[in-house]
């Protein structure tokens, strides 16, 4: 449900507007650019943990493509193909959504698969379920960083000084924890008790005392990440004295049609990162950034008919590519 508070009203809508027109001018430009350097390959590693998980690995490779399925996702890529040699690739970490919940990286196999082509080594955990998710998520995301960099296939092919971070909805919180954000479960319990009509936000979170006492802190599994990039982040958790240490460059999405609350969230990061981040407006509701997908996950992939999501990947990938090539 959108509600009116959510947007600047006119102002708002005509620098969406402006914004859209520069990103059709730069998808079309880019049509004309020459193909991806690399082709896609994919891997997983076991994580062994207390409760063990696997690690999606998509990255650069010269072996040829072909279609993959896993579940529902198809998708074309070489599997376990050999990484391109000598060259030696930045990383990007990626936290899907869902909270809580076990889930895929592969909704978002489209993203994930054009960064390997063009170059970055993305890592993306197969996150199982936990109940603690502010505190189980960032240390599976560190453990699975730990075993892409002991890999032997990937040794000497990633650089572990230009690492950055990609997250959707509570991935995005994930990858503001991982920098250096310190969530604050107070502030999120208080903004949920004012605001029972951000369900995405607060769905499970207690809004009686219970989380009053808890003090924010940084994160022991933080590390230096160098860019970051939050689709639809879940941003409520944070106030501006949780993010005072994020001086890295920062590109943030937001769906125009979200049911995750924007001044709450995508827009409360906004005004409360101690650096303006760069920020864009997409035409859609808060699935939209997930990849296209079949009919039987259409709960996922429905879309009003004006939003061609195909379309507005593809102008979100050149944007993410071109940030993140300038920032690692």
């Amino acid at each position: 449900m959108v509600r009116s508070n959510c947007w600047r009203i006119e102002e708002e809508d005509l620098r969406n507007s402006i914004h859209l027109s520069l990103l059709a001018a730069a998808w079309l430009l880019s049509s004309f650019a020459s193909a991806e350097p690399f082709r896609a390959a994919i891997s997983r590693l076991s994580v062994p943990a207390e409760t063990p998980f696997e690690v999606l690995i998509a990255y650069p490779t010269a072996a040829s493509e072909a279609e993959l399925v896993e579940g529902p996702f198809k998708f074309r890529a070489s599997q376990d193909g050999p990484i391109a040699p000598d060259s030696v690739f930045p990383i990007v970490l990626f936290a899907k959504g869902n909270g809580s919940a076990a889930g895929s990286p592969l909704v978002h196999h489209d993203l994930l698969l054009r960064l390997a082509r063009e170059g970055f080594v993305v890592v993306a955990p197969y996150y199982p379920k936990t109940p603690r998710p502010f505190i189980s998520r960032p240390g599976q995301t560190r453990s699975a960083l730990a075993a892409a960099e002991a890999d032997e296939r990937l040794s000497g092919h990633i650089d572990p000084d230009r690492i950055g971070m990609m997250g959707y909805s509570f991935g995005g919180a994930v990858t503001l924890i991982m920098a250096g954000a310190k969530p604050n479960l107070a502030l999120l319990s208080a903004y949920c008790r004012e605001h029972g009509d951000d369900p995405k936000a607060c769905e499970g979170i207690p809004t009686d005392d219970s989380l009053a006492n808890i003090p924010s802190r940084r994160s022991d599994y933080a590390i230096p990440l160098k860019a970051l990039v939050l689709l639809e982040p879940l941003g409520a958790p944070f106030g501006k004295d949780d993010l005072n240490t994020l001086k890295m460059p920062i590109l943030i999405y937001r769906a125009l049609q979200s049911d995750l609350r924007a001044d709450g969230n995508a827009l409360s990061l906004v005004r409360n990162l101690p650096a303006a981040p760069r920020q864009a407006a997409i035409p859609g509701g808060h699935g939209v950034f997930l990849a296209p997908c079949p009919p039987t996950l259409n709960a996922l992939c429905s879309d009003p008919p004006e939003v061609d999501r195909i379309a507005i990947h593809n102008r979100v990938a050149d944007e993410v590519v071109n940030f993140l090539r300038s920032s690692l």
